[in-house]
């Protein structure tokens, strides 16, 4: 269930059943600290949350698309 809020904090219309909701995160994980010379970050911007049938469909919707090469490369094959 989503449900849409205006600047004002308040509801903008009646909560939604939804299969799928990206939630905005902006959340950055500090994986070695400064200083080590592995220092590195990693930036979660979203959070998806889907239910059954909505991974369902968004797998579905990926066939053929060849998105994995697309996204990670040949190097990340699984």
């Amino acid at each position: 269930m989503i449900v849409d809020y205006g600047d004002d904090g308040e509801p903008t219309k009646d909560p939604e059943l939804v299969q799928f909701c990206e939630f905005y995160t902006d959340r950055q994980i500090v994986l070695h600290p400064p200083g080590d010379p592995q220092y590195q970050t990693f930036t979660f911007s979203h959070v998806n949350f889907v239910t059954m049938a909505g991974l369902k469909n968004f797998i579905e919707r990926l066939k053929g698309q060849n998105l994995w090469n697309q996204l990670f490369g040949e190097a990340h094959k699984g």
